[in-house]
């Protein structure tokens, strides 16, 4: 699922949600969930600045394949 909404004529915010369920082919399986926001501003004409953040949650069957991360990013856009 997605959501993305103009806050104003040079700010942007943006969603995301998703789910995956995955099982291989000896019935072990892996289940993803992701989540994802972000806001994006216009500094110039063709330049932006954004920040995000990302987390993502994985359970699975196999051993030591469970995680989870949290990820901030930070970024700067030039339209060439």
């Amino acid at each position: 699922m997605r959501f993305e909404r103009e806050l104003s004529s040079k700010t942007t915010f943006n969603s995301r949600v998703s789910w995956n369920e995955r099982e291989n082919g000896t019935s072990e399986q892996v289940d993803t969930a992701r989540f994802y926001l972000s806001l994006k501003r216009k500094i110039g004409t063709r330049t932006s600045v954004s920040i995000s953040y990302d987390r993502a949650d994985r359970d699975s069957d196999r051993i030591n394949d469970d995680y989870k991360e949290n990820r901030i990013s930070l970024s700067f856009s030039i339209d060439l």
